[in-house]
């Protein structure tokens, strides 16, 4: 997803950041879903209390807040390698060694402080998100920030 989302942010494609915005918002769904059914089913419960039910929903959302750190994570291991390509001019370092063309790519069209921009970008995201601030919209914002030079 990470790739693709800076393949979109080269090319400038508002419309397939919002898509990429959408497609995590949607991978943190079909997560919180699929982990609340594994709760209940394995507490074979049929009626939850409401105390029971706010803590299984204050678990879920921890949980969904660990997988959305997880991925600004790998995009942080993006913009560092990034970062150090336009640095230090060479690739022996990437962490992201298979995505080689595409780091190379987007440090030829981003200047050093349009990647440090970007770092910044994800650590207020990453913040924000910690501080329950509403997630579509930061992830929105976050996607869209991608854009600017």
């Amino acid at each position: 997803m990470v790739d693709k989302t800076l393949q979109m942010a080269i090319k400038r494609d508002i419309i397939g950041l919002l898509d990429m915005s959408e497609e995590v918002s949607l991978m943190l769904q079909e997560f919180s879903d699929e982990l609340k059914r594994k709760i209940k089913e394995q507490s074979r419960q049929e009626i939850y209390s409401e105390h029971e039910e706010d803590e299984m929903l204050a678990y879920i959302e921890g949980k969904k807040r660990e997988r959305l750190d997880m991925y600004f994570n790998v995009f942080l291991l993006f913009l560092r390698d990034i970062f150090l390509y336009q640095v230090l001019g060479r690739d022996f370092i990437l962490k992201n060694s298979d995505k080689r063309r595409l780091v190379h790519q987007i440090a030829q069209i981003w200047t050093i402080s349009d990647t440090e921009r970007r770092i910044d970008l994800l650590d207020t995201t990453k913040y924000r998100i910690l501080s329950y601030a509403n997630q579509k919209l930061a992830i929105d914002a976050f996607h869209l920030g991608l854009l600017k030079n």
